[in-house]
């Protein structure tokens, strides 16, 4: 589903308004602009970090990235699967990224840099510490790994 929202640009003193595609609901996410460093999830109630992380890292390292990160003096922490799968479009689009037309399930108007690639959770498959769950903002799907493999991004949700 495709809506459109309008931006406000100011260029050399003239206010221009202009749409900006949006792919979730209308209604998702609280108001926002461009430098916000958070937005807010209407549906889902969580508070979520706009940037990822650019490096990929292990499950471990996620955890400990949203543990330590300071912003707006709140606590973070890496969210659960299910929670990184309520970001998830229910149809994926295709965005402008890195010079090629990519497939991604994620509003990258919210969320400005978020890479198509995979995003950690802080969820595991029953007692299994083995393996741990991913979500590719590609197709949104949640998979499994292992979390000592450096393959995915991590994007942290405020600790409640």
């Amino acid at each position: 589903m495709k809506r459109a929202r309008f931006a406000t640009v100011v260029v050399f003193g003239l206010a221009l308004v202009s749409p900006a595609l949006a792919w979730g609901p209308g209604d998702q996410y609280g108001t926002f602009g461009p430098d916000d460093d958070t937005i807010y999830d209407m549906y889902s109630k969580l508070t979520w970090q706009r940037a990822s992380t650019t490096a990929t890292l292990t499950q471990a390292e996620a955890v400990a990235t949203c543990a330590s990160l300071t912003l707006e003096s709140k606590s973070w922490r890496l969210p659960t699967m299910k929670e990184l799968l309520t970001l998830a479009e229910d149809t994926p689009h295709i965005v402008y990224q890195d010079g090629m037309d990519v497939q991604s399930d994620i509003d990258t108007n919210a969320f400005y840099d978020t890479p198509s690639a995979c995003f950690w959770s802080s969820s595991f498959p029953g007692a299994s510490t083995t393996h741990a769950f991913k979500v590719s903002m590609a197709d949104g799907e949640a998979i499994l790994d292992d979390p000592a493999s450096p393959a995915c991004a991590a994007r942290c949700v405020e600790a409640e």
